[in-house]
């Protein structure tokens, strides 16, 4: 049998050894909420979670070389990998020769695990007592008038969950639903939007380019082709096939970067300084780029002004996802202005990339290294340089939670009526865990009767 063939048949076990791996999560992440709450359970559960995750991460790698045409190929001598070697393990990145020794990044499944399962346990916390009395200044923008002037723009549902409501303890539950927004399924195109019409009314007919995990490169792939230009997404060597094609079929041009978000963003970077009509539009700020970031923060507003004329009462507690932090940024900006209510704020992140929750902790913007999650528009390694300020002033509190306890939420909430992926369903997560603790529950300040909103940021795609 030729070398092609054995590759093809590679194939099909890897496909398979997602499906496994993908299907072991859900069904973990299914029976989490029902056993006992006994520590060496709970242990060995987060161990078994923690090595499917990293697995999934490998093979994914491994079909993304398979498209490109490279798979079976070290990654050190580039010489072939023995298909004696692919068969016994096809996600193999190096031949036996140039294999790394075990290290505390580079652990096998089951130490690797346990790494995970420690850090998780370690690191899952904070709490700032100063946070609700910080002040910011007043965001003013056209952002919302702007959205309004846009074909389908309609406000996202502001839904109440009664059932969560006396789940949790607290008087009313309301999830911002923006699994449909704006025809996306994914509130990201408020910003994206927003910041695409700010960077074409000064370079018109520029062609945009932006990094993405996910949904943040469909929009600005869908506003180019709203605005006439052209775009091209790069997006980091992770992400599922099916995601770049829906990037793909907004009209953009997709560019795989070997790495993580963050060497996508670097790439990203790097070819729209190459040529003059070329402008990045992307949502995390370092120095010497913040205009566009803070444009897709204005963008965000939209949302939490939809929130308050919904509501017509201020919440008690803000619970948002957090990927880079400019959502949560928002947040923070809009109920610490100064004639405004002041809720506690909850960020909540992947346990496996909670570069804000560990940024809080050190005290200092920390970039973590990241492992494959369900939450994928939350897995970014390092926080916005812009977010980072607001956020460290200004944020009661950050959860990290795990893959499992995401899907346990998706699961929930679709049962009661809302649509929402594992972003989006994280704060529900993160919610739960917060207020299942009585210490954590009293740093919220939260009481019987009090009011909790949940920003559901996706929909849930098949």
């Amino acid at each position: 049998m030729s070398r092609q063939n054995e590759l093809g048949m590679l194939r099909i076990i890897l496909e398979k050894q997602y499906e496994r791996h993908s299907t072991q999560l859900a069904l973990l992440a299914r029976q989490a909420h029902q056993m006992p709450h006994d520590r060496a359970d709970l242990e060995a559960a987060s161990a078994m979670a923690a090595a499917s995750r990293l697995a999934l991460a490998d093979i994914a790698r491994a079909l993304h070389y398979l498209e490109q045409g490279r798979y079976g190929t070290c990654e050190v001598c580039r010489c072939d990998i023995p298909i004696e070697q692919l068969a016994h393990r096809p996600s193999a990145r190096f031949c036996t020769t140039c294999q790394p020794e075990p290290t505390a990044a580079g652990l096998g499944a089951a130490a690797g695990a346990a790494v995970a399962g420690r850090m998780i346990r370690m690191m899952s916390w904070y709490c700032s007592p100063t946070a609700r009395g910080w002040v910011g200044p007043s965001a003013l923008s056209d952002a919302h008038a702007f959205h309004r002037s846009l074909p389908g723009y309609a406000p996202t549902p502001l839904v109440p969950v009664p059932e969560l409501a006396t789940e949790l303890g607290v008087g009313r539950v309301l999830v911002k639903d923006e699994s449909s927004r704006l025809g996306l399924p994914a509130f990201k195109v408020l910003g994206a939007s927003w910041a695409c019409r700010q960077v074409l009314a000064q370079r018109p007919d520029a062609t945009l380019v932006t990094a993405t995990d996910g949904n943040h490169g469909r929009a600005v792939a869908r506003m180019a082709a709203h605005f006439g230009v052209e775009a091209t997404v790069f997006v980091p060597e992770v992400m599922l096939p099916q995601t770049a094609a829906r990037i793909t079929g907004e009209g953009a041009k997709v560019v795989w970067v070997d790495g993580d978000y963050d060497a996508a963003v670097r790439r990203a970077a790097e070819y729209a300084d190459e040529q003059p009509d070329r402008a990045l539009v992307q949502d995390t700020a370092w120095d010497g780029y913040e205009q566009v970031p803070a444009w897709i923060v204005d963008g965000y507003q939209t949302l939490l002004e939809e929130v308050d004329a919904q509501l017509k009462e201020p919440p008690d507690l803000v619970a948002v996802p957090v990927g880079v932090g400019s959502l949560a940024e928002a947040v923070v900006r809009h109920y610490r202005r100064p004639d405004a209510a002041r809720p506690s704020i909850l960020s909540v992140e992947p346990a496996t990339a909670a570069c804000v929750l560990a940024s809080l902790i050190a005290d200092r913007p920390v970039t973590v290294s990241t492992a494959a999650t369900v939450m994928a528009g939350l897995n970014c390694p390092t926080i916005s340089g812009s977010a980072w300020p607001v956020l460290r002033a200004g944020c009661d509190a950050a959860v990290a939670v795990s893959d499992d306890e995401a899907l346990r939420a998706v699961d929930d909430l679709g049962r009661l009526g809302v649509s929402s992926g594992p972003s989006g369903a994280a704060t529900l997560a993160g919610v739960r865990a917060a207020l299942a603790d009585p210490q954590r529950r009293a740093a919220l300040h939260l009481d019987h009767d009090a009011v909790v909103v949940l920003l559901s940021t996706e929909g849930h795609t098949p």
